[in-house]
């Protein structure tokens, strides 16, 4: 938690939609590798890592996997202007690019709205952002 809290401060990323990416992406697990080769509790891919200089013996750190992972989310909601979206990008694309991704959103925001009460966290406060439907 404190781990979440510390990005969340340093990116302007809501903690909650933290945990809900870490909850979604490796149900916890700071070990996870996924079959395309995604690292660590966010999940985050080995060029991302290389790219914020995070040297391969740090991938599986939570701190470090969850800063990296909390950096590459901000700047996919800068790149698309909004969080949905972004939660979407950061997903990637390997599927129908709005099925897949809408999905995964949704699963998400699932647990945004888990864990935002037990957060509580300043930075949560007015993030919840919805597309238009």
């Amino acid at each position: 938690m404190p781990e979440i809290l510390a990005a969340a401060e340093r990116t302007g990323v809501p903690a909650s939609l933290i945990a809900g990416i870490i909850k979604v992406e490796s149900q916890g697990d700071p070990d996870a590798v996924s079959p395309a080769g995604a690292r660590g509790l966010m999940q985050v891919m080995p060029d991302h890592l290389h790219e914020q200089g995070v040297n391969s013996s740090r991938w599986h750190d939570p701190a470090t996997n969850i800063q990296a992972g909390a950096l590459l989310l901000k700047w996919k909601i800068e790149a698309t202007g909004n969080q949905w979206d972004g939660v979407r990008h950061y997903f990637g694309i390997k599927c129908d690019a709005f099925t897949c991704t809408e999905e995964y959103a949704t699963r998400v925001y699932r647990w945004v709205d888990h864990y935002a009460p037990l957060i509580a966290a300043p930075y949560d406060a007015g993030v919840r952002v919805m597309p238009a439907r």
